[in-house]
């Protein structure tokens, strides 16, 4: 790195062990923050092929199969997916 900014010092340096995560972990961690309703939504998509790419079915298929309406389909699969990722990236 100081070859390509030679002027540059460095004046700290700081260490921390972050806890090994593990698969099991992951799943602690979502289990509590998924509605019941979240958790379906993401079930029902997932293996509805919904995050497939071409996808396995549309939103208003998964939506109509779980008997609510796309906009809920959404709003339960968005903060699903929040809760989710939060565990993933949160410390």
């Amino acid at each position: 790195m100081t070859g390509a900014f030679p002027a540059t010092e460095l004046v700290g340096k700081q260490t921390t062990d972050r806890p090994a995560r593990t698969v099991q972990g992951f799943r602690q961690g979502a289990e509590g923050r998924l509605t019941d309703r979240q958790r379906a939504a993401l079930r029902a998509a997932y293996f509805g092929g919904y995050f497939d790419w071409p996808r396995g079915s549309t939103a208003e298929e998964v939506a109509d199969a779980m008997g609510v309406s796309s906009p809920t389909l959404h709003n339960h699969l968005r903060k699903g997916q929040r809760e989710l990722l939060q565990v993933l990236f949160d410390d």
